[in-house]
């Protein structure tokens, strides 16, 4: 069977956790798949959920694991010590307000372990189907085919798509061991990045248009309006540009 090890950075997000973690655990049923949950230190509330929702589940879901960082609340590492804890072959992460959509492990996992078989390294990503806070479809952002012209206008890959774990670990993981990474939301973006820019060819992306997550539109953004969210998407655009042009230069 295949090994993944899915991530899941939590902090104040208790109220969305059941659907989230359900939705992943559903997906993990028949293959040999872990979910590394990892809450803030401080964040008592997740913590309580945790303790009264899943650590019961403990001795018969097998495949659940617990992290609790000792640090202020920074869900990059929190993502950091999930991904150093898994020794599993594949990794990936998830918002913990998300909802993944039944199918995507298993099918994304085949396509990586094709990808595997022809001595490549994958990243295979999703679609989104965005949300409102009552999980009632918005619309869908489909990403357009990979290449590394579009990176460089702004393509970011999801942050949740499926890699290996020993690729993702070479690179310095979500933290630029040069020191470069912007921070959020472009540590993921950069992270492919650098992992391009180490193994070049041996990387295959392979996005799936037709399977995804549904991406929960977050209520801050929702009251931006068109003119301020329009104006913060050509600032992402833009550093992303920065940091594609950053990794190559000649590019």
């Amino acid at each position: 069977m295949t090994d993944i090890t899915v991530v899941m950075a939590t902090y104040r997000q208790a109220k969305y956790l059941s659907d989230s973690i359900g939705s992943v655990l559903k997906n993990i049923q028949n293959i040999n798949g872990t979910l590394c949950i990892v809450p803030m230190t401080e964040d008592e509330e997740t913590r309580a959920w945790i303790r009264g929702n899943l650590r019961p589940l403990s001795p018969e879901v097998k495949n659940l694991m617990y992290i609790v960082p000792s640090l202020e609340a920074n869900l990059w590492l929190q993502r950091q010590n999930g991904l150093l804890s898994s020794s599993n072959k594949y990794v990936s992460f998830f918002d913990s307000d998300d909802v993944m959509l039944p199918g995507w492990l298993d099918r994304g996992l085949k396509v990586a372990e094709e990808i595997s078989s022809r001595g490549k390294i994958p990243i295979v990503g999703y679609s989104y189907r965005m949300v409102d806070e009552k999980l009632r479809p918005m619309q869908d952002v489909i990403l357009p085919e990979f290449s590394m012209e579009r990176m460089m206008n702004g393509c970011i890959i999801p942050d949740g798509s499926i890699t290996t774990t020993e690729a993702l670990k070479s690179v310095g993981g979500l933290f630029d061991p040069d020191g470069y990474d912007p921070g959020h939301p472009y540590y993921c973006f950069a992270t492919w990045l650098r992992m391009l820019r180490k193994y070049k060819d041996q990387i295959e992306v392979r996005l799936l248009p037709d399977i995804g997550i549904l991406y929960r539109q977050h209520k801050k953004a929702m009251h931006h309006g068109f003119a301020r969210t329009k104006k913060k998407s050509q600032e992402n655009v833009r550093r992303q540009r920065e940091i594609a042009r950053h990794y190559f230069p000649e590019g």
